[in-house]
């Protein structure tokens, strides 16, 4: 008997990909890379031992019969959940505000912005979650992100807010036992340690795509807690924030690595257009921003005006 708790993100991409015939139209509807559809579709068949889709380079994607008892089963479920959410979106207003992220960078910056909007709008209740799934303000559990991608809906809002510099990091008596040097050699047979829908590693390995980081040697954990922990035992090497991982450099239990490979990722603060949010995100945007220029200016670096657009693409360049 499968585990249906373990199964279900995977079962929601599959239902996507499946509905879209596409993992390209599959990942924009998801608001994430395309590799992360395909690395959650992968991983599905492994834990079923089913091939799921037929791919092919000349034809849409096509369903095996397993694959098409599996649509055809998670298409009641999800379509009886959607019925569900909408009851309970039709009784939310702005009585409540619920922030959300799916980073470590949101965990440590949006609780800074709490404090501002408790004092400016006393009597609003705000929520926030911070866990390392998808933000999805597209399903409006939560009004809005703070997340390392736009998304590709005309509905959305996309306010550019800073580029956020990460780095490489593992702990000393890993180190001690693998060579690597500044530029990276090496690390192809190092262990990494990251989450599974992890945007922020895709895109530094877009930026680093000189470096072919062994897939079999990659320990996929749950949340970026664990990362951080499973790092600082030597587990392996973690990408995270330079702002997340100071502490653990000064004391000790971290240390950096390959340090000329690195990326600045595009964080952006996202919600729906049609909300009326614009005054609390400014209050958001520039209390964050404010937190950032006294607190981590040289490691998160608030932008102004500039054009909403694919971060994926942007850092690509």
């Amino acid at each position: 008997m499968h585990n249906l708790k373990a199964l279900l993100p995977y079962l929601h991409v599959f239902h996507t990909v499946a509905q879209q015939k596409s993992f390209t139209k599959a990942a924009d509807v998801l608001c994430v890379n395309q590799s992360s559809v395909s690395y959650q579709i992968k991983k599905l068949e492994e834990l079923l031992d089913k091939k799921l889709l037929l791919r092919s380079q000349r034809t849409d994607l096509s369903l095996t019969d397993a694959g098409q008892i599996l649509f055809d089963t998670s298409s009641k479920v999800f379509d009886e959940l959607q019925q569900g959410l909408g009851l309970l979106e039709s009784d939310h207003d702005l009585s409540e505000l619920r922030l959300g992220g799916s980073s470590v960078v949101s965990t440590l910056l949006l609780t800074h912005a709490l404090v501002q909007l408790r004092h400016l709008f006393p009597d609003l209740p705000v929520e926030m979650r911070a866990d390392d799934t998808v933000a999805h303000i597209e399903q409006s559990i939560v009004d809005v992100a703070l997340r390392p991608y736009s998304g590709h809906s005309d509905d959305l809002v996309a306010k550019p807010f800073a580029r956020v510099e990460m780095g490489l990091y593992c702990a000393p008596s890993y180190f001690v036992n693998h060579v690597i040097d500044a530029d990276g050699v090496g690390i192809e047979d190092a262990h990494i340690v990251r989450v599974a829908l992890d945007d922020d590693w895709l895109i530094f390995q877009q930026e680093n795509i000189e470096i072919d980081f062994d897939a079999t040697r990659q320990q996929v954990l749950d949340n970026k807690l664990s990362v951080v922990a499973a790092a600082r035992a030597g587990l392996g090497i973690a990408l995270l924030p330079r702002i997340a991982a100071r502490q653990d450099l000064a004391e000790g239990s971290l240390i950096p690595v390959a340090s000329n490979l690195q990326a600045q990722i595009m964080y952006y603060l996202v919600y729906r257009a049609d909300a009326q949010l614009d005054d609390y995100v400014d209050v958001i945007g520039a209390t964050l921003a404010e937190y950032c220029e006294k607190h981590h200016a040289t490691h998160v670096i608030p932008v102004d005006g500039l054009a909403r657009s694919n971060p994926v693409q942007q850092n690509a360049g």
